[in-house]
């Protein structure tokens, strides 16, 4: 008779990297900009294998935020608004990172540059709705309510 595996109920949480090195600005922009903030939704009790031992987290883009330094505070309200249209609204792939990499900063739960947020329990069952719907459920609650 064929076992079946429980599966691990959700616990969402939601991360934030300083990603500024990742991203190619137009030049100038570097001036302004102290910080760009991208928020990633996952589930802590589900790890991938990529091909290889370690195991890894599968991160769900959730928002990009700009974090201006003095300079970028002091600009106009429409220079302002063409560095957010340009950056915030870059389309983002999810993406896998190592268990080892996120785990290892829960210790250091409020410093630069890793933000960390526990979303719960997110209130339905998976006979009521499967995963996939659960988390695409939960990324839209943390785009509407921005965990940080």
């Amino acid at each position: 008779m064929p076992v079946e595996a429980e599966i691990a109920p959700i616990d969402a949480r939601a991360v934030c990297f300083d990603s500024l090195p990742d991203y190619v600005l137009i030049p100038g922009d570097e001036k302004y900009i102290k910080a760009i903030w991208d928020t990633w939704l996952y589930d802590k009790n589900s790890h991938t294998n990529c091909c290889e031992l370690t195991p890894s987290y599968y991160l769900i883009h959730v928002s990009t935020s700009i974090e201006f330094n003095d300079a970028g505070a002091n600009l106009s309200d429409d220079e302002k608004e063409r560095i957010y249209s340009r950056y915030e609204n870059e389309q983002t792939d999810d993406k896998y990172v190592h268990c080892h990499d996120i785990d290892a900063q829960e210790e250091k739960l409020k410093e630069k540059p890793f933000r960390y947020h526990v979303y719960g329990d997110p209130g339905v069952s998976f006979e009521d709705c499967p995963k996939d719907e659960q988390m695409d459920s939960i990324r839209e609650h943390f785009r509407a309510n921005a965990p940080f």
